[in-house]
């Protein structure tokens, strides 16, 4: 019997070492994608015109308080002309751009920062104080979602390199991520006055930005919200007043938002691959299907979890913990899922959006994570002895091993974003686009120099950066890049 424990022992220390030392190396292999946002470049077009107003109260004021008066004016602007994601259009309006490139650089690095925090919060407050799962494996789950996003977001520059796209889309599920942590918080110190207050007004505030914001987003966290509601009624919980006030005061800023009278006028603009309002919903089900199971099949999540069962199943304390039936729980958070397809598809139908396509990739890989952890959590709460099963172990490191040699074999054929970066910095692309671009900064900020010719870039396209500016000096991108830099024209030479 001692033996036996003595060797028990000896496994759980090679299983910490091993899942420690993954967790290191996965934090490290992202790196290279974090650095590479200290060397981005503002997009023509959206970073620049969205900008551009702010630019010009800074430019003649350079005081704080009439940037964000200007600010504020872009946003009632847009809210009547365009749309009414009133905070998201403000952030927009407040592009760092507007004070130099370099403090675009450190905005850019600080979103990343604040979701890589906000995933690390989320793991430590559900898994290790929710779950009481160990602490190593919980970071091992941490690093394992960084991991994913970093290097399998299928079009990184959109919310890591493009201001626009991750303040309105990256940033904002990042504070969701936040947000859900805090009602965790909130739960478990109902008795405590002060921090239930403190908590309830970063509660308040995430409630009211999020209804503010893009409309996927919101409407997926819109039937969350609905939904624990009405759990937490039906159940008694002491939470539930404080879910109620919460929900209302998202409500109030989502009513502002689809409100907006800019709403009808931009459908009228990109609405011609649009549906109908049912055929909306109903295409979200083929489409959120279609595209988990994409998700799913292109991350190592749901293998890693299948090879790792039998250690976090032991993790798990079920004892004071309510887990929900796995299929019940399965529907309700799929439909969740799923609500977020259908602002998109009725309004422009299914053309391509990289942003959208990002959010929809990592929440999916939450879906997977949350819904394979209740259901370890109901069956050993049930106390089933499903797990003692040898041979279910076996079949499922089996099909895990399976999975992950797959999401590999997909890697080596089609590679990762962090593979592109390393081929594009060995064959100098990267390096090539920094120095060309450099000198295109240089040119814009050189206030002699009104009519500007670029020269075409070598590489047009890298993982990290776009080709805004074209040959028409007619182009929006070309007029909002020029109109920013206070130059007559601006073009590129044709080859």
């Amino acid at each position: 019997m001692i033996k036996n424990d003595i060797i028990n022992d000896k496994n759980k220390l090679w299983i910490r070492i091993i899942l420690i030392t993954i967790s290191i190396l996965m934090i490290l292999s992202i790196l290279p994608e974090i650095i590479l946002t200290l060397f981005t470049y503002p997009l023509p077009g959206d970073d620049y015109g969205n900008a551009l107003f702010s630019r010009q109260v800074w430019e003649e004021t350079h005081q704080l308080s009439e940037v964000f008066k200007a600010a504020v004016i872009r946003t009632v602007n847009l809210y009547k002309t365009w749309q009414g994601s009133i905070s998201g259009v403000f952030l927009m309006a407040l592009n760092p751009v507007i004070f130099s490139i370099g403090f675009y650089r450190a905005i850019m690095l600080l979103i990343n920062l604040i979701f890589i925090f906000a995933a690390s919060f989320f793991s430590h407050t559900f898994f290790y104080k929710g779950l009481n799962i160990k602490r190593y494996i919980t970071l091992f789950i941490a690093s394992l979602i960084l991991f994913v996003t970093y290097h399998l977001m299928p079009h990184p520059f959109e919310s890591f390199y493009w201001f626009v796209g991750a303040s309105f889309y990256f940033m904002t599920f990042a504070f969701l991520l936040i947000f859900f942590s805090l009602l965790s918080i909130l739960n478990n110190n109902l008795e405590s006055r002060a921090k239930t207050g403190f908590v309830m007004a970063g509660l308040a505030l995430l409630a009211l930005f999020f209804g503010l914001n893009n409309l996927p987003n919101a409407v997926m966290l819109f039937c969350a919200l609905i939904l624990m509601c009405f759990y937490s009624i039906y159940k008694k919980d002491k939470i539930s007043k404080y879910l109620i006030i919460i929900t209302v005061l998202f409500l109030v800023g989502l009513l502002i938002n689809v409100a907006a009278p800019g709403n009808i006028r931009r459908g009228g603009v990109q609405g011609t691959n649009s549906t109908s309002f049912l055929g909306a919903i109903l295409h979200s089900f083929l489409s959120g299907w279609k595209f988990l199971i994409k998700s799913t099949r292109m991350s190592p999540i749901l293998g890693a979890l299948m090879i790792l069962t039998g250690v976090v199943y032991k993790s798990i304390k079920s004892e004071k913990i309510e887990f929900i039936n796995p299929i019940i729980f399965g529907v309700v958070t799929f439909l969740i899922y799923i609500s977020q397809f259908a602002p998109v598809l009725y309004a422009v139908g299914r053309m391509p959006m990289g942003r959208v396509d990002n959010i929809r990739f990592i929440t999916a890989q939450f879906f997977v994570l949350i819904n394979y952890l209740n259901l370890l959590g109901f069956i050993k709460h049930k106390d089933w002895k499903l797990m003692d099963s040898r041979i279910l172990k076996a079949v499922l490191i089996s099909l895990g091993s399976l999975l992950i040699t797959l999401c590999v074999m997909t890697y080596i054929k089609y590679p990762s974003n962090i593979q592109k970066i390393f081929n594009e910095y060995q064959s100098g692309k990267i390096n090539t686009f920094i120095l060309e671009q450099d000198e295109r900064i240089d040119i814009l900020e050189d206030c002699s120099i009104k009519e500007v010719v670029f020269e075409p870039l070598t590489y047009p396209v890298i993982i990290s950066g776009n080709e805004k500016v074209s040959e028409d000096v007619n182009s929006g991108s070309n007029i909002s890049l020029a109109e920013f830099y206070n130059k007559t024209s601006i073009y590129v030479e044709k080859n």
